[in-house]
């Protein structure tokens, strides 16, 4: 597995904990010592490295979720492209070397028209096809997770949900746009659900992983001031964000005849509210 410890990949660990995989972490530093793994030190960039790690651990499975989606500039940032190729690289030395089914992570803007594609967008697409190609080619398995707007703990503060929650909670403005896009947000932890429902399936291809339901971008915003009893600190009269698309809404039906299910949107938000509530209260007190 990569990407333990960023914003999705710990979740995931704690869902796999309790089944009977064991897990390895692939990384180039040390994941969190309280997750549930062993360690194998690598740098996921370097084909040698990649392939002398698959040589000594023959991994059955894989999940890969290492990218560089963790800062603000994610969308253009050039090394997207750089994941891209080692994502495609990554496949292939985990089927040479008898690997059987392989999850990768994807996302939900692939769906946007081409001309209004990111960096980040157009290269999970240029991974996905790349790597959908290495598994044909030695007859593995390949499913490629589209996940939509995921929120819930450890997610980055500059993010839409957290940035409103911390505003309210510290009593401050939460200056948003107009808010018309329609979003499907499911919290993290049914995102790491579906990965592991998907571990041992049979479904191949590309996967959605979101409610079904969409809600405006301003909905979900003045849910949050709902349940943290500060709507009066919401304000909706910032600019549009440029390029982005009026509606992403997940058609989650292959999860859903595996039984997974995602919590109500209401349910998630409040659980982040109080996380991010607890973890401000336990910074203020240190």
């Amino acid at each position: 597995m990569t990407g333990p410890t960023e914003f999705l990949g710990r979740h995931v660990v704690a869902r796999l904990a309790a089944g009977p995989f064991e897990i390895i972490a692939a990384s180039r530093r040390p994941p969190d010592s309280g997750l549930a793994l062993r360690w194998h030190q690598v740098d996921l960039m370097v084909g040698d490295e990649v392939g002398s790690m698959f040589t000594a651990l023959r991994p059955t499975h894989l999940i890969h979720l290492a990218w560089c989606a963790g800062g603000a500039s994610y969308r253009s940032d050039p090394t997207n492209r750089d994941w891209a190729h080692a994502s495609a690289m990554i496949a292939r030395r985990f089927f040479q070397h008898g690997g059987r089914r392989a999850l990768f992570a994807g996302t939900s803007v692939e769906y946007q028209a081409p001309d209004a594609r990111s960096l980040y967008a157009a290269s999970k697409i240029e991974a996905a096809a790349a790597i959908q190609a290495e598994a044909q080619a030695r007859s593995g398995q390949f499913a490629w997770g589209r996940i939509f707007l995921p929120y819930g703990p450890h997610d980055g503060a500059h993010r839409l949900v957290p940035s409103v929650i911390d505003a309210l909670l510290a009593g401050r403005t939460a200056q948003c746009s107009v808010g018309t896009q329609i979003r499907d947000f499911i919290h993290v932890d049914d995102v790491a659900a579906a990965f592991v429902a998907l571990l041992d399936a049979d479904i191949e291809g590309p996967v959605d992983i979101g409610t079904g339901r969409g809600l405006t971008v301003r909905e979900a915003v003045q849910e949050i001031g709902r349940l943290v009893g500060r709507e009066d600190l919401l304000r909706f009269d910032g600019p549009a964000p440029a390029g982005e698309p009026e509606s992403l809404v997940a058609r989650p039906g292959q999860l859903l005849a595996l039984g997974w299910r995602a919590r109500p949107v209401e349910t998630g938000f409040a659980q982040t509210i109080e996380w991010r509530r607890t973890r401000s209260s336990s910074s203020w007190r240190q």
